[in-house]
């Protein structure tokens, strides 16, 4: 427990202010001879450049401690850069933030919910060579969200489905514009069972 508020600490730590040094004037620079000067101002720049780099490498090392403080999985993908950025977003971003539930029933259709839709059929679609979105719908309800708490009918699922496309979403931006094939899917996996464990853990509650 302590070793985890040591953590805490140390993320929320700020960073030292970097001791720079100052380029040599010009009024400096008559008290060196030409080759001394460019020594001297070789000198100033490595330092100034340690010291950039020390920075650097104390944000990275502070990026590491935030993957253990949120419970995110390192690993060698993109996934665990997204779940930072998303927990990240989701903490200090307001345009993240959910707003007060307007009067009658509230909307369970938010942009991660739309998010999720969209995985769970690109999965579906890419897992069973399926390129029409109607079959990939069913095929979603009879073999992963019938195992869920959501009821929800094959036309429905497939208007969220256009939806979670059409909308301006971060997360499906993101997947959308993967480098590769195999980091699109790993992505996309990666959002199903996001979106599917968070359905598990709203039905304990």
């Amino acid at each position: 427990m302590m070793k985890h508020k040591n953590k805490e600490s140390n993320i929320n730590d700020t960073i030292p202010f970097p001791e720079f040094k100052d380029p040599i004037s010009c009024l400096g620079k008559l008290l060196y001879t030409q080759k001394a000067f460019e020594e001297k101002t070789k000198e100033i720049e490595k330092y100034n450049r340690h010291q950039a780099g020390r920075i650097t490498l104390i944000r990275l090392m502070k990026l590491l401690d935030l993957m253990d403080a949120y419970g995110i999985k390192k690993t060698n993908g993109d996934t665990m850069w997204m779940a930072l950025a998303y927990k990240l977003a989701e903490k200090h971003e307001p345009s993240f933030q959910i707003e007060k539930a307007p009067r009658g029933r509230p909307s369970k259709w938010d942009t991660f919910s739309l998010f999720g839709i969209y995985c769970i059929i690109e999965f579906v679609k890419f897992n069973n060579t399926i390129t029409d979105d109607s079959h990939a719908c069913k095929t979603a309800i009879s073999k992963i969200l019938k195992y869920t708490k959501i009821n929800i009918s094959q036309k429905t699922l497939q208007n969220k489905y256009a939806e979670s496309k059409s909308k301006s979403n971060p997360f499906i931006y993101f997947v959308k514009n993967a480098k590769t094939e195999d980091q699109r899917k790993e992505l996309i996996m990666y959002g199903m069972h996001t979106y599917l464990d968070s359905l598990k853990e709203k039905s304990s509650q």
